[in-house]
């Protein structure tokens, strides 16, 4: 069933005020009849028989807020989640294990909604989670875990020529993650002429990626010109790896990009 808007109601109102059938009015409208004579009747002025769309909306509005919701999560299946919570089972374990056992459950994030209240009651379920209800911290922030690569040479400090794709030599690395998270494809790629080297390592380490993008750029070296990669910690050995080809390595910055883009727009 359609749910009638703001303006629709509006409609309603001047049509039905200037004498107008509810049959003209939900043909007019693309409703079913029993929408209009059921709008006109439960949302009209119960003292004066008016009908309004303010006033319409309004009580519309309530009526949702005041009707009872269906309960998903019961109280024998948050005795279930504060179990397996506190043997340090995580919200995504807690649903999937219930599901496997065929328990109806909560989403994760439902669950997260469940113990963030428990804390505001001061309850301890939060401290059973792995970071303890920790935040994780800004991916731009220079102090942050991830998301910083030190020493880095931005890529607004790159030649105007890289961009035009005209020469070889300007390479972009990037790495493909596999299939659950286990291992990747260190990838090396010409912009110029799509000329592609790839190699897999078994996990996305920057030590690995490193020396694997060596390996890949060995034969390259007298050929390379520049080499640009994303702002990922796997690429954290770019000073290696520049020092071994003699170029200049740069890494992207989100925000640099951006504004270039708005900039040539």
């Amino acid at each position: 069933m359609k749910q009638i808007t703001l303006a629709q109601r509006y409609e309603i109102a001047t049509l039905y005020k200037i004498g107008k059938t509810q049959q003209y009015i939900s043909d007019l409208l693309d409703l079913h009849k029993s929408s209009i004579s059921r709008e006109l009747y439960r949302n009209c002025d119960k003292r004066s028989g008016e009908y309004r769309a303010l006033l319409a909306d309004k009580k519309c509005r309530k009526r949702h807020l005041e009707k009872p919701k269906k309960q998903y999560l019961t109280e024998p299946l948050k005795l279930m989640i504060d179990d397996l919570i506190r043997k340090e089972y995580s919200p995504e374990q807690v649903s999937g294990r219930l599901k496997e056992q065929g328990i109806a459950c909560v989403s994760p994030e439902a669950i997260y909604v469940y113990i963030w209240e428990d804390k505001k009651r001061n309850g301890n379920l939060y401290t059973y989670l792995r970071r303890r209800g920790r935040k994780n911290k800004k991916r731009g922030d220079t102090l942050a875990g991830c998301g910083f690569i030190k020493d880095r040479l931005g890529i607004e400090k790159r030649p105007v020529a890289v961009a035009l794709k005209k020469r070889f030599g300007d390479l972009e690395a990037d790495t493909i993650v596999g299939k659950d998270h286990k291992g990747a494809l260190a990838t090396i790629n010409d912009r110029a002429s799509g000329m592609l080297k790839m190699k897999r390592t078994s996990t996305r380490e920057a030590s690995e990626v490193g020396t694997t993008m060596k390996e890949l750029l060995e034969d390259w070296i007298p050929y390379i010109r520049t080499i640009t990669s994303d702002n990922r910690k796997e690429f954290a050995q770019h000073k290696n790896v520049a020092a071994n080809c003699y170029i200049d390595f740069y890494i992207a910055n989100p925000y640099y990009l951006k504004t270039l883009c708005t900039t040539i727009i």
